[in-house]
């Protein structure tokens, strides 16, 4: 183990120091208070071992700092007192302190104390690594939660988490998004016809189609079935309105037999845009209520077109 030895006595300090180097611990030595506390800082130790009373910064007080520190690693603090202070033992415990040695220190408690900090030490490593292992399973499964299953986009949850970006950077830049609410047209039928399996296999093309005809900074999520949601990030009218045609071109250029979506004979795509102007969350449900009339409008029309709100 890393030791702190800490004591402004040098003659008591020094045999301490010799006594825990002989058991096979690494021992750094400071002869106060406030220059362990500098120590303590630059690296982390394993142990501390302190004098009680020290000019300036006294034993408990640089406990209190050690709990408080840069280090996430545990530290076991052991105070040296002479018996005539132990009455402040308490308050050196409440401050932190794990365990006491009275002076002189006898080499065999020592030598307990360091077993006793050496067990204790292992426990915090073991649960550290426990919980580093804990959070990074909940980020992957916080990650998976938002990730639909069968296309690999994001899915609502998704959607939601992304919203305090589009807001913040609507309100802050000025950003303009488009909202592109899409759907398969007559998927029902396909699926019907064709089985799910392929209704599957025909989610996951129409996905890939989205995301390789979108810019980078765009966004897109499946919304449930056969629907997906766009987001045209810091775009004009025109320029999502381009963009929502060239997906539904190369949608529908998959040349994916579809004998009932009359009258095109294939998969095809609807998407209704709206504008997305919004400041709160309910300014965001009537922005998607918008793009989702363009889209019933869409299939009214005909399907397999795009319209604006």
């Amino acid at each position: 183990m890393r030791v702190l030895i800490v004591g402004d006595k040098q003659h008591e300090r020094e045999p301490v120091a010799q006594a825990v180097a002989a058991l096979g611990h690494f021992v750094t030595e400071t002869s106060g208070g406030t220059y362990a506390w500098e120590a303590y800082c630059l690296h982390h130790y394993d142990v501390v071992i302190s004098d009680y009373l020290m000019p300036q910064l006294d034993g408990f007080e640089l406990c209190r700092r050690v709990r408080m520190g840069p280090h996430s690693e545990y530290t076991y603090f052991i105070i040296v007192s002479a018996r005539s202070e132990a009455d402040n033992l308490l308050a050196g415990f409440r401050s932190g302190v794990d365990d006491y040695l009275a002076k002189p220190v006898s080499r065999l408690e020592l030598e307990c104390r360091l077993i006793s900090a050496e067990r204790v030490c292992k426990i915090h490593h073991r649960l550290a690594q426990s919980n580093t292992r804990l959070l990074q399973l909940s980020e992957e499964l916080r990650a998976e939660s938002r990730k639909d299953a069968l296309t690999g986009v994001g899915n609502r949850l998704r959607f939601r988490d992304d919203l305090n970006r589009f807001l913040d950077a609507h309100k802050r830049y000025g950003h303009r998004f488009f909202l592109g609410m899409c759907d398969i047209d007559n998927f029902k039928k396909y699926n019907d016809t064709y089985g799910h399996l392929e209704g599957d296999r025909v989610l996951k093309e129409v996905d890939r189609t989205l995301a390789d005809n979108c810019r980078t900074s765009d966004c897109c999520y499946r919304f449930g079935g056969e629907e997906f949601l766009l987001v045209f990030v810091n775009q004009d009218r025109t320029g999502a309105a381009s963009a929502a045609e060239r997906i539904r071109h190369c949608v529908e250029g998959l040349n994916i037999s579809h004998g009932h979506n009359d009258p095109y004979g294939k998969v095809t795509l609807s998407i209704g845009l709206a504008e997305f102007v919004a400041t709160n969350s309910e300014d965001v449900e009537l922005c998607l209520k918008r793009a989702d009339e363009a889209l019933y409008q869409s299939k009214s029309s005909g399907r397999n077109r795009v319209t604006k709100h």
